[in-house]
């Protein structure tokens, strides 16, 4: 049953269900919280449909809907789900609700970042390039959801990606001996830079973030070679090679790939 209808249902509901939740899953009840809850529920399910397409049809699912009518209506719903989590809660005074629901949207798109990031990119089941072209979706549809908040949803992405990289400096120091660690390290890299490219080729990110994030990793990858190359590669080739329009930060990047062949 959908946690917001078996929390707002009767008081009798709500407090069985809060009891519940309480006991056994040992969650603090707050309205944030549940919404936590509900945008997680509906990205692991996101997450299933995604693995149900071929990585081939990656560039044909960003931009418009899905050949496969039934596909297309289980995301509409999952997408509803967490638009209605963000904007359930009314307030009695305009400013408040106003600085709730930003602070919802903020949530959602730190909640989707870390579980394509961190959850699913840990998991070999997962095609990274297809989830991440399905949370994008589902960004562009909370853009356009809350219009008002236009630019909510990429500034919390740029925040999230600029986190990520400082944080995953640290695990790159701290992990260099633990093949295992720094694997998953690797996976992180990858999973994000898969959400980069898509984010940017469906503008939700402008070039000025992609040429950050590419600075910022080839700084730490300076003695993963390899990797680097593989990396930016990717990016390259699954994602800024799609729309002409980049022509210039396919260049810088290119550019960048030439640099680390030479060794500079």
């Amino acid at each position: 049953m959908d946690l917001w209808i078996l929390l707002q249902t009767s008081s009798v509901l709500r407090l069985f269900a809060s009891n519940v939740i309480v006991t056994l899953w040992k969650i603090e009840i707050t309205s944030d919280n549940c919404m936590k809850l509900q945008c997680r529920a509906a990205l692991i399910a996101l997450e299933t449909l995604s693995n149900q397409l071929p990585v081939q049809n990656t560039l044909h699912f960003l931009n418009k809907e899905s050949d496969n009518d039934k596909l297309w209506m289980r995301e509409q719903v999952l997408h509803n789900n967490i638009i209605k989590g963000i904007s359930s809660y009314k307030h009695q005074f305009v400013l408040i609700e106003d600085i709730d629901i930003r602070n919802r949207i903020r949530i959602a798109v730190d909640v989707i970042f870390h579980h394509t990031v961190f959850v699913s990119a840990n998991s070999r089941k997962t095609n990274n390039k297809m989830l991440s072209t399905f949370m994008v979706r589902l960004l562009s549809n909370l853009d356009q959801s809350f219009p008002s908040y236009c630019h909510e949803v990429t500034f919390t992405l740029a925040d999230n990606i600029k986190a990520f990289l400082e944080y995953t400096g640290y695990k790159l120091m701290t992990n260099s001996d633990n093949k295992r660690r720094l694997q998953l390290t690797y996976d992180s890299i990858s999973a994000c830079f898969d959400f980069i490219g898509a984010a940017v080729v469906n503008k939700l990110l402008t070039e000025s973030h992609v040429e950050y994030a590419v600075q910022r990793i080839s700084k730490l990858l300076i003695k993963e070679s390899a990797f680097k190359r593989t990396l930016l590669k990717g990016l390259l080739d699954n994602w800024l090679i799609i729309k002409s329009e980049h022509i210039e930060l396919f260049t810088f990047v290119r550019l960048e790939i030439e640099q680390e062949k030479k060794g500079f």
